[in-house]
């Protein structure tokens, strides 16, 4: 392979590779896994149903709960995490049971801590237009500069038609005036 060809393909790789890393970094980054406890959804809602959860915080943004469970038998409470993948769904699945939980015990009612979802600023936002913005822009220049576009090479040269240099009756190369083609010009002799 000779050096340019080496170039052009480390040129390729730079400019796929960077863009590929940073969704792979994001990705990484921003991915929540598998939800780890081993809970099913319909265990929560079982939990609701049998009058066992006596607290619970859920995060709308995210989904994140925490259950304080009371188990019959022991009077032991655990908390327990769980995941919601809807948070309207959980709300109708389980309204009717903390009401039915509230109406049994009217001194101890069930404690809910709902947890806004985190606003993002108007900057953060904007974040990914600005990227892919300046993406195009970069891709724009690359691709200027392969073709040699752009007036990379012919700054200030203007391509003049031999003919609109000649006066009637001289012939190209006969040492022109170009005044005079400024007069004809004007005059509307020669058509631009």
């Amino acid at each position: 392979m000779n050096s340019n060809n080496k170039k052009i393909i480390r040129n390729l790789l730079i400019y796929l590779g960077i863009p590929i890393l940073l969704v792979v970094l994001l990705l990484l980054l921003f991915d929540r896994g598998a939800d780890q406890t081993g809970l099913k959804y319909s265990d929560v809602l079982s939990y609701f149903e049998d009058g066992k959860v006596s607290a619970y915080s859920l995060n709308l943004g995210t989904g994140e709960m925490k259950l304080t469970v009371t188990e019959d038998s022991s009077k032991k409470e655990s908390v327990v995490r769980y995941t919601v993948p809807n948070v309207n769904l959980f709300y109708n699945d389980v309204s009717d049971y903390i009401k039915s939980y509230n109406e049994e015990h009217p001194n101890n009612r069930m404690t809910q801590d709902v947890i806004r979802p985190a606003e993002t600023s108007w900057l953060v936002s904007l974040i990914p237009t600005l990227l892919m913005i300046a993406l195009l822009v970069a891709f724009w220049v690359f691709m200027m500069k392969r073709m040699g576009g752009g007036g990379a090479g012919n700054e200030g040269q203007i391509d003049v038609h031999p003919g609109l240099l000649q006066s009637p009756g001289h012939r190209h190369g006969d040492g022109v005036d170009t005044g005079n083609v400024a007069q004809r010009l004007e005059g509307g002799d020669l058509q631009p």
